[in-house]
């Protein structure tokens, strides 16, 4: 079987179906602004023959397997081409980017690695063909612990994780497949392969015990940084956790509540303001006290290239 391999350009791509399956996290306005024209985007579109078998190469050098009518008959339409929809979710600054916490509901699981995919004609969305299947390969010099697959969903606007699905938590296997250089040189590359039988999100995660549901964090900041200019997070530094901490008309500080994290671990506090031209950013490293954080926190100067830099490297 001949594919077509294509490589991942990133472009910025945020949107909103009503069916919740398609749910994009976004937020057009305010402080996120600021961040994406900081931060690579991990999101694509690219346009797809029907007609013939591509092997997408991602940023993360995931390999994205789509065949020949996948999405449409072959025999109806091997002459049309449509849109896939990507985006890939790893680092701390892709949650960032994207506005979303790896939210799991009553439990917390740590992220491996997360993609969305998504199909449309002429602005409509498509499902697979039937018996169709998308294969995704993420690659991993070893294995993880636990992991297990799971898949998004929207509950009270929010993207959620399940990683309880029967029939797809243990549908991945371990396995190596090639990869051939440009110079025609075959390598073995080791990692997770996975079908896909219907668009949507997908996370490979691992469950994190022994931890508790009740800790509330706030942050306080000077006047001058407020919702309007100012995010802030919350990142913990034992396992891949990340939430965004919210203010309100009632309360300006920034806080987050009933958060389930390890009792004497560590998390990352950030924030990152713009005012008028200028940054604003900083990194404070805490413990876990029995009944969480309220801290005041005064975000300094930074440049723009050393900030890029510095959410980059979390």
């Amino acid at each position: 079987m001949r594919f077509l391999v294509l490589f991942f350009f990133s472009i910025l791509m945020f949107s909103c179906y009503e069916d919740s399956e398609f749910f994009i996290p976004h937020d057009e306005e305010g402080p996120l602004e600021s961040l994406k024209s900081l931060i690579p985007s991990t999101s694509d579109i690219l346009q797809i023959d029907n007609g013939e078998d591509h092997v997408i190469v991602t940023d993360y050098n995931v390999q994205l397997l789509v065949e020949s009518g996948t999405f449409l008959s072959k025999a109806e339409a091997s002459d049309i081409s449509y849109q896939l929809h990507l985006i890939e979710m790893k680092n701390y600054a892709d949650f960032m980017l994207h506005n979303n916490d790896h939210y799991t509901g009553d439990k917390i699981y740590s992220p491996f690695y997360s993609i969305y995919v998504d199909a449309s004609l002429n602005s409509n969305s498509l499902d697979l063909q039937t018996g169709e299947k998308l294969v995704v390969r993420v690659p991993s010099q070893e294995p993880v612990e636990e992991l297990v697959l799971g898949r998004g969903m929207v509950n009270q606007n929010k993207l959620v994780f399940d990683y309880n699905i029967d029939g797809l938590v243990d549908a991945f296997t371990y396995t190596g497949w090639t990869i051939t250089s440009p110079d025609g040189k075959e390598t073995i590359e080791y990692g997770y392969e996975f079908e896909l039988g219907k668009p949507g999100w997908y996370s490979l995660a691992s469950p994190v015990n022994n931890t508790r549901g009740d800790f509330e964090f706030c942050i306080s900041v000077p006047d001058q940084f407020d919702k309007s200019n100012t995010l802030v997070y919350l990142l913990s530094s034992d396992f891949n956790f990340i939430t965004r901490m919210n203010s309100d008309d009632y309360n300006p500080s920034f806080c987050s509540s009933e958060l389930m994290l390890h009792e004497g671990g560590g998390v990352k506090l950030i924030t990152i303001s713009k005012i008028e031209d200028q940054y604003y950013f900083s990194e404070n490293q805490v413990i876990i006290t029995d009944n969480g954080l309220d801290i005041s926190i005064n975000p300094s100067l930074i440049k723009e290239s050393e900030l890029k830099q510095r959410i980059l490297s979390l």
